[in-house]
């Protein structure tokens, strides 16, 4: 039976949240389509696993950024994950909400809704909070948050920032973010908390909901402007399912605007460019991209104990021994440590750069793997987190199996 109330495109962050929101009731039939594999491999599920999967080709759609002078025409690899969960499944695992004025900036253009006040209860929903000696509340659909396990280095590193003015928070998602202090992580009892695992896990057992992975989404249908359902690859076959209510396309940011510019919605010289003759033509689809671009740094230390300082033969077997009887260690460390959030002059009313620390050192080798340098390092990273620079997401032709180009623009303006 090929027909559903709702069909959901995207089994990623937000797509299994949809698909257990959606089957709740018992009163709906959903389906849900991923183009990727299921969430199954134990590198997905342990948290140090990230290392080597948040750039591996068979967790992600492999895009990379337009060459660009503004960046001196570096390759630039974009992981976006391709499996159950997408990037909150490959994803350094940080949980960080926004700062409060962030919000209200888009209840201000004209975005009613969206301001603090009102987004804060749906955060508030969709966290499920855990602190070291208590027991975490399993039974809700939520994410799992605790904060990150602290180390010597990162100590010292919140000490080194408060010397030079930053003062130190408890917590950055409470709306004002400005401080030095340690990130909360998607990471309860040494396990990644995917929307997948935390999300679609529990909705899975619901006979309403059907998953379909290696699903590749060739376009919308449409009768007239309304959508229809959908023309699917599943291992080469094609198939087409209808929705009687509603296609939510949950594709992502890369994704989305492809698979709706396939579809005949988008830029109308583009379409018709590539023989799509188009449905509804909107030129702001796939554009006003906005990413954060980061520089990383890191220094040689002595005199405290670091990541590589648990490589040895001895130490390792601890960290496995940490793992395996406490769920926790080295093998439950997300992305980062520490993190600040400073303002990069006073003309800036809220803060504009984000900080992130780690107590080791590294880089990623021709195959993007991640490869830690043989010595006792730390790492910095840093990043503009409100950048003006825009760039856009446009197909290459009409066939879905050819990756868009993504223009991220870099630097476009002074400011940035």
């Amino acid at each position: 039976m090929n027909s559903f109330d709702y069909i959901i495109v995207g089994g990623g962050s937000a797509g299994c949240v949809l698909a257990n929101r959606l089957t709740a009731s018992g009163e709906h039939r959903v389906l849900l389509l991923e183009a990727g594999p299921s969430d199954w491999n134990p590198l997905v599920h342990i948290p140090i696993g990230w290392t080597q999967i948040s750039y591996h080709p068979a967790f992600n759609w492999g895009n990379s950024i337009e060459p660009e002078a503004s960046t001196n025409n570096r390759h630039m690899y974009w992981p976006r994950g391709k499996l159950l969960g997408g990037c909150s499944s490959i994803n350094g695992m940080l949980h960080v909400r926004g700062h409060r004025e962030d919000f209200n900036a888009w209840r201000d253009a004209g975005c009613d809704g969206w301001d603090w006040g009102s987004v804060l209860p749906y955060f508030e929903r969709s966290e499920r909070h855990y602190e070291g000696g208590g027991q975490a509340d399993l039974s809700s659909a939520a994410l799992g948050v605790s904060e990150v396990e602290h180390s010597e280095a990162s100590d010292l590193f919140i000490k080194s920032c408060e010397s030079y003015g930053l003062e130190a928070i408890g917590d950055f998602n409470q709306g004002e973010q400005e401080g030095v202090a340690y990130y909360k992580g998607n990471i309860v009892r040494g396990r990644r908390q995917s929307t997948s695992h935390c999300y679609l896990k529990p909705a899975k057992k619901r006979p309403n909901l059907q998953v379909v992975t290696g699903a590749q989404c060739q376009r919308i249908t449409f009768d007239g402007k309304r959508a229809t359902g959908v023309v699917v690859s599943i291992k080469g076959n094609i198939t087409e399912y209808r929705a009687s209510r509603e296609v939510i396309v949950s594709a992502g940011a890369i994704n989305s605007p492809q698979l709706l510019q396939l579809s005949g919605i988008g830029p109308a010289e583009l379409l018709q460019q590539h023989g799509i003759q188009p449905v509804v033509a909107l030129e702001g689809v796939g554009q006003n991209l906005k990413d954060h671009l980061g520089s990383m740094a890191a220094y040689q230390v002595s005199g405290v104990r670091t990541v590589w300082d648990e490589m040895n033969p001895i130490g390792l077997l601890r960290q496995l021994y940490n793992y395996l009887c406490r769920r926790s260690g080295l093998l439950s460390f997300p992305s980062g440590h520490v993190g600040a959030f400073f303002r990069s002059s006073e003309a800036q009313e809220r803060p504009d750069i984000q900080l992130f620390f780690m107590p080791v050192g590294g880089d990623r080798d021709e195959k993007h793997r991640s490869v830690m340098d043989k010595e006792s390092a730390v790492t910095a990273m840093i990043q503009h987190v409100r950048p003006e620079s825009s760039g856009s997401v446009n197909i290459r032709s009409a066939s879905p199996s050819d990756l868009p180009a993504i223009h991220a623009n870099y630097l476009a303006t002074e400011y940035d």
